[in-house]
């Protein structure tokens, strides 16, 4: 015989020799069944009705658990005193630096009303109730939208702005938007002047 069929001889001995190893190791493997039924059955716990919860916070059954050197041990008298002197700093904060309460004003105008006069002409009709509404003078703000906008207007007898050219009512918004972004920023560097100057 030649080296490779002994080879080959070797090869199926061993494949056979290993499916049979497998055979063995899966007989050997015993099949255990878990029964339950040898456990000790756990006991739902009973659910506490609304009165005793509240019956049970009156009597200070929960607060009888704490010791004395509990950290969320309270008396009433110190949370007192706490809360007013948080109050008190939080009121002062507010009236000397509004920027560093943690309140934000948020401006909601209304859309600007606008509407076409002719082929050249666009009229916006609210903008002195705009500018109320945001605490500045109507010149101010006009002079602004002419700047960014290109353009040139007046205002009418019912002081509503005529510009020159066609804009729509979203071009007028995003300008607006741009002002109160300026607006804020220059109320932001104006306080940061005064709290260098102090």
């Amino acid at each position: 015989m030649s080296d490779a069929e002994n080879d080959n001889q070797n090869d199926q001995k061993n494949l056979e020799e290993g499916k049979s190893e497998e055979k063995e190791i899966e007989e050997e493997e015993p099949t255990e069944t878990t029964d339950f039924a040898d456990l000790p059955r756990m006991k739902k716990k009973k659910k506490k009705t609304m009165t005793e919860f509240i019956a049970q916070l009156n009597d200070g059954v929960e607060d009888a658990t704490r010791t004395e050197d509990d950290v969320f041990a309270t008396d009433g008298e110190h949370v007192d005193k706490e809360t007013k002197l948080l109050g008190r700093v939080f009121h002062i904060l507010r009236q000397n630096n509004p920027e560093l309460a943690g309140e934000k004003r948020r401006y909601t105008i209304v859309p600007p009303a606008v509407h076409r006069e002719g082929n050249k002409k666009t009229i916006f009709a609210n903008v002195a109730d705009i500018c109320k509404r945001m605490h500045r003078q109507p010149e101010h703000v006009i002079q602004f939208l002419f700047a960014e906008l290109g353009t040139s207007g007046s205002i009418d007898g019912a002081q509503r702005l005529i510009i020159k050219g066609r804009f729509q009512q979203k071009q007028l918004e995003n300008v607006l938007r741009r002002y109160i972004g300026f607006k804020a920023q220059t109320e932001k560097r104006a306080a940061q002047r005064r709290a260098a100057a102090v």
